[in-house]
């Protein structure tokens, strides 16, 4: 009967033993790391790997964490992008406005200096006016753009002549141009019409023509062809290499945009819009010309 006894105590050491050890690791081990996971969650630190031993319900706790973390860790890394992207889009944006409003200092600057006839301070103050009126509709447009990208705001369309509207927002830079003895060739304009919004495509016009002004030398041609719906072929001659599959990337900028104050969003706020619009848009590199092709088909 002792040795019974004895065996008995044995088995029960034994059997509490493993029992012990199962506990251990099937239980305190895993909420001993749970807890050591959620403190460093808590310190802010997400780069560490919580790794499941077990597939029971502990296990499958474990599992959950760990993809919790990894998701955490994902929106954080995120937001940091997305905290530089907005400041970014701060500074770009800041620059693309400062563009008409240093102009218009500059005429300021000339009326200020010089002797001028009466026919050329009138003929300074109305492209003043103009400057100002520019940067009033650029801030406006910011606005919308921003509204409608974020599908705050439904636009309005109606019967437009296409050309008619570039042919006002080329009137608008034409100044730009002579001043640096350039100009603008346009081949086949004629008017068409098509449902559009004229504010969104006023800004297309606007940005293209601003891109050829600041990233070219020398002239710029367009040529409008009318025979499957409309198309707009933008060539000029790049004074610096570009990456072509990156042009319409809201932030990018090449070295001479960023010594030229281009803020990389102009050719994104066209993409966005031309598409908004129903339009495609593409972009190619034939030895030093870039080529921009917009088309609307109807």
């Amino acid at each position: 009967v002792l040795q019974m006894m004895i065996s008995g105590v044995f088995m029960l050491v034994f059997i509490s033993a493993a029992l012990t050890m199962w506990v251990y690791r099937s239980v305190v081990r895993p909420v001993s790391k749970l807890q050591e996971a959620v403190r460093k969650i808590r310190d802010g630190n997400l780069d560490f790997t919580m790794d499941v031993e077990d597939d029971d319900e502990i296990g499958q706790l474990c599992q959950d964490f760990e993809e919790m973390r990894i998701r955490l860790k994902e929106n954080a890394e995120e937001k940091i992008q997305d905290d530089l992207e907005n400041k970014e889009l701060i500074s770009n944006i800041s620059h693309d406005l400062k563009t008409p409003l240093t102009s218009a200092l500059g005429y300021v600057e000339i009326l200020q200096k010089y002797d001028l006839s009466k026919d050329e301070q009138n003929k300074y103050e109305t492209i003043i006016i103009d400057k100002l009126k520019r940067l009033s509709q650029l801030i406006e447009d910011f606005f919308a753009f921003t509204r409608i990208i974020s599908n705050e705001e439904n636009i309005e369309m109606s019967m437009i002549d296409v050309n008619r509207v570039f042919e006002k927002a080329l009137v608008c830079y034409y100044q730009d141009f002579s001043s640096q003895n350039r100009s603008i060739h346009i081949v086949g304009s004629k008017k068409v019409e098509m449902l559009s919004n004229e504010r969104v495509l006023r800004r297309i016009f606007d940005n293209l023509i601003i891109n050829a002004l600041k990233h070219s030398d020398g002239d710029v041609y367009v040529t409008i062809d009318t025979s499957n719906g409309i198309c707009y072929e933008f060539v000029n001659t790049l004074n610096e290499p570009i990456q072509i599959e990156c042009i319409f990337d809201e932030f990018y900028t090449s070295d001479i945009s960023r010594t030229k104050q281009n803020t990389g969003l102009g050719l994104a706020i066209v993409k966005e819009f031309t598409e908004l619009l129903g339009g495609k848009i593409s972009a190619s590199v034939s030895g030093n010309d870039l080529i921009i092709n917009l088309k609307w088909e109807f």
